[in-house]
Order: structure tokens, then C-alpha cells, then sequence
């Protein structure tokens, strides 16, 4: 009886044990992560301002058919956009030729790679005052070297025309070190057998880059395009820190106008929208994603 009784003991500990030891996490991510998002999804039907004495006005679906008819709604798009496709275009190309650089085996590589993730430990805010001062039209380090070769001084940040690509470039160089480190994961991992088969028949490097070393890498480069497009169709912060949507409104993004419809505009319920949407667009993105994975796993 004895021994049926401490059976049952050590099986109950076992079996509650590990949702004891969970709990204090999942009632921390209810607090800070799930609880404000259903909030916001229940606010997004109310109109609702902080500068009125008044409580919520129920609207259901009008603040989001007000926002898709909204000219400056699809202006953000259309800059987010070019911006994701900017910044993950420039940081997958530039990751995935770090990574063929940094797969050579050679003295000091350990030290280079450690330098090449130095831009992923800054914070967002740093990196954008960081790069105002480089972007400075005159006391800037990118001017003063363009002057020594009689390139001009470009305003980058202060001229509608190059403010875009400006503040791309800097989320690029910030993302590139990510893209960076999965690829050279990817390449790490590649087996050694089809190389051999392909140089003992006499491919070249260019065929053995072509039809091995891209196709073998696909999911990897489908990876690092998931979490970099995720991350920038959510850039607010560097964008904010360099040119508050600035110059005019050539650097708003899509998440900078959520936040001036709440906290310029006042209109939080149609501020609340405007984040679904974002998220929304952000699911959509991932999915599109994914789904390149599934079509990699048929082949």
C-alpha cells in the first residue's frame, strides 16, 4: 500500500510539476502580450478619443471601411512596401555573399564572424541616430568622403527624392548581418556528397553554385526572407528616430501612420484598425512564405 501511495505521489508530481513551473510565464505573456491584443481587437470596432470626456462610441466595421477608402491608408502601403522589399532584397544578396565569404575556413574567421553580428546588438533608436549623423549634409562622415572625390553632398534623409532609400538603406544594414548568419547556417549544413559527385564529373563553380548550393539553400533563403519581411513590415522605430516620416511624408510608413492616427490624430479606434491591418498583412506575408516551403519539400 505503501509503495501504491508514493507511486501515485511521485505520478501526480510529475504530470503537475511542469505546469507549476510554466505558469509564472504564461500569466506574464497573458499580461503583457495577450491581454492588449484582445483589447485592441475590441477597440478597433469603437470610436474612441482620449480627448473627449466621453465613453467609446460602438462603430463595428466602420473604421476599417473608412481606413480602406482612405487615400493616405494606401500611400503607407505603397511605402511599406517598397521599403520591405528594399530592405530584404539588399539583406538577403548582401547576407548570402557574407556568408559564402565567411564559410571559407581560413585564420581569424571565428573574429570576423563575431564582428559581422555587431549591427543586430544595437538598439533600433541608436542605429537611427547613429546614421543621422553619417546622413549629416555637412558635417556627415558619408559627405565628407563623397567630397573628397568631387561626388557633391546629397541631403540623403533631408530630400524627398533619397529619403526612402536612406532610411532602407539603414534598416539593410541592420538586417543583413541576420541573413547573414542563417545562410552561413545553411551552408554549414549542406552535405559534401553532392559537391564531390558534381567536381569528379567536371561541373564548374558557376554550375555547382547554380544547380547545388542555390537549390540546396532555398528553405534556408526562404527563412531568413520570412523573419526579415516580418520585422520590416513592422519598422517604426529607426524610421521614426531619423526622420519622423520626414521629409513631407516620403518616409511614412505604414506603422508610423497607425501611430499618427493615435497619438496626433487622436483617433485611437481607427489607430487600433490600422495595427490589424498591419498584422494582418503580416500573417498574409508569412503564409506566402510558408507556402514557398511546402512547395520546396514536393520538389
Amino acid at each position: 500500500m505503501t509503495l501504491g501511495r508514493n507511486r501515485r505521489a511521485w505520478l501526480s508530481e510529475k504530470t503537475t510539476l511542469p505546469y507549476v513551473l510554466v505558469t509564472p510565464a504564461l500569466i506574464l505573456m497573458v499580461a503583457i502580450v495577450i491581454a492588449p491584443l484582445v483589447f485592441s481587437l475590441v477597440m478597433g470596432w469603437y470610436n474612441w478619443s482620449p480627448l473627449r470626456q466621453q465613453a467609446p462610441t460602438y462603430v463595428g466595421l466602420a473604421n476599417y471601411i473608412k481606413l480602406f477608402s482612405d487615400a493616405d491608408f494606401w500611400y503607407t502601403v505603397q511605402i511599406s512596401a517598397k521599403y520591405v522589399l528594399f530592405v530584404v532584397g539588399i539583406a538577403v544578396t548582401l547576407g548570402f555573399v557574407i556568408a559564402m565569404a565567411l564559410s571559407v575556413d581560413m585564420p581569424g574567421i571565428r573574429l570576423l564572424r563575431s564582428l559581422v553580428i555587431l549591427p543586430l546588438m544595437l538598439s533600433p533608436v541608436v542605429v537611427g541616430l547613429m546614421w543621422c549623423l553619417l546622413y549629416d549634409p555637412r558635417g556627415g562622415v558619408i559627405n565628407y568622403v563623397l567630397g573628397l572625390f568631387k561626388l557633391g553632398r546629397p541631403l540623403w534623409i533631408g530630400d524627398v527624392r533619397s529619403a526612402l532609400i536612406s532610411v532602407a538603406i539603414v534598416g539593410a544594414w541592420q538586417a543583413t548581418p541576420f541573413a547573414a548568419l542563417v545562410l552561413l547556417a545553411g551552408l554549414q549544413a549542406l552535405p559534401i556528397e553532392p559537391y564531390e559527385a558534381a567536381r569528379v564529373d567536371g561541373a564548374s563553380e558557376w554550375a555547382v553554385f547554380r544547380y547545388l548550393t542555390l537549390p540546396l539553400l532555398r528553405k534556408f533563403i526562404l527563412l531568413a526572407v520570412l523573419f526579415l519581411s516580418v520585422d520590416a513590415i513592422r519598422a517604426f522605430d529607426t524610421i521614426y528616430t531619423m526622420t519622423r516620416g520626414g521629409p513631407g511624408r516620403a518616409t511614412e510608413v505604414a506603422s508610423m501612420y497607425a501611430f499618427t492616427l493615435g497619438f496626433r490624430a487622436y483617433r485611437m479606434g481607427a489607430a487600433y484598425a490600422m495595427s490589424h491591418v498591419i498584422l494582418l498583412a503580416t500573417v498574409l506575408v508569412g503564409l506566402l512564405i510558408l507556402l514557398g516551403f511546402r512547395g520546396g519539400s514536393r520538389e
